[in-house]
């Protein structure tokens, strides 16, 4: 009888184990997922950041000069006006992405510090209910 016990609790562990594992790739390929799709924003605010900083680069490099090294005041303020122009929407487009980019910073954080928590946890659980199982099986 108590080797049958003994096999039972020994396949159910398997069991728990394998699900566990199962629950684990789960979370992280959806974990992977979230990532990703954060990522791939993250990418092309980068993309759309660094065409503006080339549009501003134009703008500033390429000022109108007339005759004898001579400004022309209304295209360089043309220019200017521009330059302020592209540095306005690239602080636009800062402002709208810094909170989704600080909050998924902390979500990066937490999961990060859950992974390195997660072994030493399972490790305990599963010493828990070792003894547990052979506190009960002693008191019968």
């Amino acid at each position: 009888m108590e080797k049958r016990l003994y096999g039972a609790w020994i396949t159910i562990a398997k069991m728990h184990k394998s699900l566990a594992v199962n629950k684990l790739q789960l979370q992280t390929k959806k974990q992977y997922l979230k990532f990703s799709s954060i990522l791939k924003g993250q990418i092309k605010n980068m993309q759309m950041l660094s065409g503006s900083i080339e549009a501003l680069k134009t703008s500033t490099i390429c000022l109108p000069v007339v005759n004898g090294a001579k400004a022309d005041f209304h295209e360089v303020g043309n220019a200017f006006g521009s330059a302020v122009d592209v540095m306005q929407a690239m602080g636009a487009s800062i402002c709208c992405v810094l909170p989704k980019v600080e909050g998924r910073s902390s979500m990066v954080s937490e999961l990060s510090e859950l992974a390195v928590k997660e072994p030493a946890v399972t490790a305990s659980c599963s010493l828990v209910h070792t003894e547990n199982y052979f506190e009960s099986g002693e008191t019968m």
